[in-house]
């Protein structure tokens, strides 16, 4: 599910009347499958760990994720402030723009913008535009160079978002 629509497992109809909620782990072994694994969502090295694992396997699986939609900033506990890029250490690979967040987007560099601070090539860098970002720390979990911080460890990234 995307998020934010009743389906079996709330516990409540499309109508907003209250019923028992579907446990689809429980589901699964009535269905024949002998170890359903449940992931969290917001962290990636598990999830993939558990695909990995579940695909090598030659007996059926099944793999629950489950986890509050990140819009509905009330699921979490706290708020998760907006995250910000470094340009000095984006390498422009575009991990984090193929999440397809909406408040992730690519610009391309020029001139003296090309290399990074310690002169490697790009052809562009990543941007966060704030008032986008639900603070999810996916995008931190794919950058491999550090890129992606709150906006305590970096001041705000100076491209402009549109």
């Amino acid at each position: 599910m995307t998020g934010s629509q009743e389906h079996p497992g709330t516990g409540v109809t499309i109508r907003g009347e209250k019923t028992r909620p579907v446990n689809f782990t429980e589901l699964g072994r009535a269905l024949g499958i002998e170890n359903p694994r449940k992931v969290n969502p917001w962290n990636l090295e598990e999830t993939e760990k558990v695909i990995r694992e579940e695909i090598e396997k030659d007996s059926p699986s099944l793999i629950v994720s489950e986890g509050p939609c990140m819009l509905l900033r009330r699921a979490f506990k706290g708020r998760r402030e907006p995250l910000v890029v470094d340009s000095t250490r984006c390498m422009g690979c575009k991990a984090c723009v193929q999440l397809g967040c909406p408040a992730i987007s690519f610009h391309p560099v020029e001139g003296e913008e090309i290399r990074t601070r310690d002169g490697k090539k790009r052809k562009g860098v990543s941007a966060i535009a704030p008032d986008l970002c639900p603070g999810c720390h996916l995008c931190y979990q794919v950058c491999k160079f550090g890129a992606i911080q709150s906006q305590e460890e970096k001041p705000m990234f100076g491209f402009e978002t549109a």
